[in-house]
């Protein structure tokens, strides 16, 4: 006994362009939406207000930095974001805008001589010449202060940072 089979008529040129049009059309359409489509949501920004105490003068300028990794931490030019800041008295108050909820670190330091940077001294033991200050007044025997101590939680309220210059 013969099966009895279907036969299907071989793709012609007319249908295989009907197929290829079809494929476009759709194509272009996904393509319309997707670059008509609403761009995702962006995280809500908060801001975050860093209060340093203990300038000794105003001379020079504050560098208020922003960090997010260890990796990066108390080097101001990969700093996620830098303010330069007029220092007016022992108090200095700086708003940081538009951060985004999560861990952080805030570094000051008391620029006397505005050359962007924290100087140093070497001998006879390894310190700063000028004045800084860390969130969580991390502090370190050896050292600068780990991003470990001084990282802190930036809720969707934002927060504030005191600190105190040491120098």
């Amino acid at each position: 006994m013969r099966g009895t089979f279907e036969r299907r008529a071989p793709a012609t040129a007319r249908g295989a362009l009907q197929i290829a049009r079809s494929v476009a059309i759709a194509s272009v359409v996904g393509a319309v939406a997707i670059a008509h489509a609403d761009p995702p949501p962006k995280a809500a920004q908060v801001v975050i207000n860093v209060v340093a105490n203990g300038f000794r003068n105003t001379s020079g300028q504050a560098i208020v930095a922003l960090y997010s990794k260890s990796e990066t931490w108390l080097k101001v030019d990969k700093a996620d974001k830098v303010l330069r800041v007029k220092i007016t008295g022992g108090t200095l108050q700086a708003t940081i805008p538009d951060v985004a909820p999560g861990i952080y670190a805030v570094s000051v330091i008391h620029d006397e001589n505005s050359n962007g940077k924290l100087d140093m001294h070497w001998l006879p033991i390894p310190g700063p010449d000028e004045g800084a200050g860390v969130s969580n007044d991390a502090t370190a025997t050896f050292g600068p202060p780990s991003f470990g101590d001084a990282r802190l939680q930036i809720g969707d309220k934002g927060g504030v940072v005191t600190l105190k210059i040491r120098y």
